[in-house]
């Protein structure tokens, strides 16, 4: 299965999905389905899961962590200045993000959003209702999140 539009560029929407279970890989087939979308990465720490997302998605990287991801991120960037414009074979495209859909179960989600807003991942963060159990754990996301000028 493909995903749409590829690649990250030329308008389209690149979204990475948090959670490779029922509820994200329903969200990757929705993504594959929609023109001017696509998913590039998959945050997922289950070896099982993120195996069905290689088999089943195959263009999507797969990461263990938004931690791992976010590491991948900056040394891509800091290679992407080091060559000063000169691209080589090897080195492809720079991985961009848009927006984060988190597809993980209630019990994390609001964890993994503030985890997203403070390493700055993507300029939006999509997530399954509800977002968490107590008040006090959706104020966390509230909390994390830049400010009005951003």
């Amino acid at each position: 299965m493909m995903m749409s539009g590829g690649g990250g560029g030329g308008g389209v929407v690149s979204m990475c999905v948090v959670g490779a279970g029922t509820r994200g890989r329903a969200r990757l087939a929705v993504i594959s389905r929609t023109a001017g979308v696509a998913c590039e990465v998959v945050v997922e720490p289950d070896e099982a899961a993120a195996a069905i997302v290689r088999r089943d998605f195959p263009d999507v990287q797969v990461f263990a962590s938004l931690a791992r991801l976010a590491a991948h991120l900056a040394q891509t960037e800091r290679k992407q200045r080091t060559q000063k414009g000169r691209v080589s074979s090897e080195q492809g495209r720079m991985l961009r993000i848009d927006g984060i859909w988190v597809c993980t179960g209630v019990r994390s989600r609001a964890d993994l959003i503030a985890e997203a807003t403070k390493m700055k991942i993507a300029k939006y963060i999509y997530c399954e209702a509800p977002i968490a159990l107590s008040v006090h754990d959706v104020q966390t996301c509230y909390d994390v999140r830049p400010g009005p000028s951003c």
